[in-house]
């Protein structure tokens, strides 16, 4: 009988012995899972992350800006004990102010502006991917640039409702959020670095089998 040959998967990780960072890890995973199911990493993981944003003191609005992400980058600090913490400080209303400043294009001068961070809902991805962001760079007295861990625990739910950071950008300074329980999303698996450094330890994984276990 014909048949037709059909080519092995690409592996999911490199051989064992070999060593990388989690970001050189993730990507090439992500680039993997893209291949896999043929399509550009771009069209499956990728999300639009944008600012609604006003003026101080008037509340007068500035245009929306923004732009694409390969994944949602969470700061972890002393004291963040869950996802929910991380995401609301992500996501929460910020003033930026003196050298933080934002650049005005039409006015060619730099504003106090409130801003307020959400996703994009037409760019939500199938497969959503978090980053914890656990080290933290600093310059010594002396002039050295040094780097930690920060290990505080952080719980994360099984199931996350993120319609609470969605909304739809509906004109140039305006967006409607999303409602309630309309963007949940399953948790399949989680990298781990374990480690005192960002120069040493190692990276495993948990992965949800594939009967859902």
């Amino acid at each position: 009988p014909a048949g037709r040959a059909v080519p092995p998967p690409p592996p999911l990780l490199d051989a064992a012995h070999t060593q990388d960072d989690t970001m050189t890890f993730l990507e090439g995973l992500l680039e993997t899972l893209a291949a896999r199911h043929g399509a550009p990493p771009a069209d499956l993981f990728k999300i639009q992350e944008k600012e609604l944003r006003c003026l101080h003191g008037t509340e007068e609005p500035r245009p929306i800006k923004g732009g694409p992400h390969e994944y949602l980058m969470l700061e972890i600090e002393e004291g963040t004990g869950t996802l929910a913490a991380a995401l609301d400080k992500h996501f929460g209303r910020e003033l930026m102010r003196g050298d933080n400043r934002i650049w005005n294009e039409e006015l060619q001068i730099k504003e106090t502006v409130w801003k307020t961070p959400f996703i994009e809902e037409a760019s939500l991805p199938q497969v959503l991917v978090m980053q914890l962001k656990r080290f933290k760079h600093h310059v010594t007295w002396d002039g050295r640039f040094e780097s930690h861990k920060l290990n505080t625990k952080v719980e994360f739910p099984a199931v996350l409702d993120l319609s609470r950071y969605v909304s739809r950008q509906t004109g140039a300074y305006e967006a409607e959020p999303a409602p309630a329980g309309r963007h949940v999303y399953q948790l399949q698996g989680v990298i781990v670095h374990s480690g005192l450094t960002v120069h040493s330890g190692h990276y495993y994984s948990f992965l949800r089998a594939g009967g859902g276990g």
